[in-house]
């Protein structure tokens, strides 16, 4: 594969409250427009339903605080394996 190929376009969202279908749009839009192969919108929040099922429907990945506490678990567990 080709560098573009593996491009990822990330929109994130710091907000107190659920994010919306609009990120979500944002986010597809942005990775059509620069030819990346993943979209993801990343908050520190949750998702409204809308924006699950628009981010289902356009293939857009959906990171919220959850995910996110996931991949510094397992980003810690790796560090500690190393030493």
């Amino acid at each position: 594969t080709s560098r573009r190929q593996r491009q990822m376009c990330i929109r994130d969202r710091y907000y107190t409250d659920k994010v919306g279908n609009h990120a979500v749009q944002e986010a597809y839009s942005g990775a059509q427009f620069y030819h990346c192969m993943v979209a993801v919108v990343m908050t520190n929040c949750s998702f409204t339903q809308h924006a699950k099922e628009t981010a289902a429907a356009n293939n857009v990945l959906l990171w919220d605080k959850n995910k996110i506490a996931e991949f510094e678990a397992a980003a810690q567990a790796k560090q500690l394996k190393i030493t």
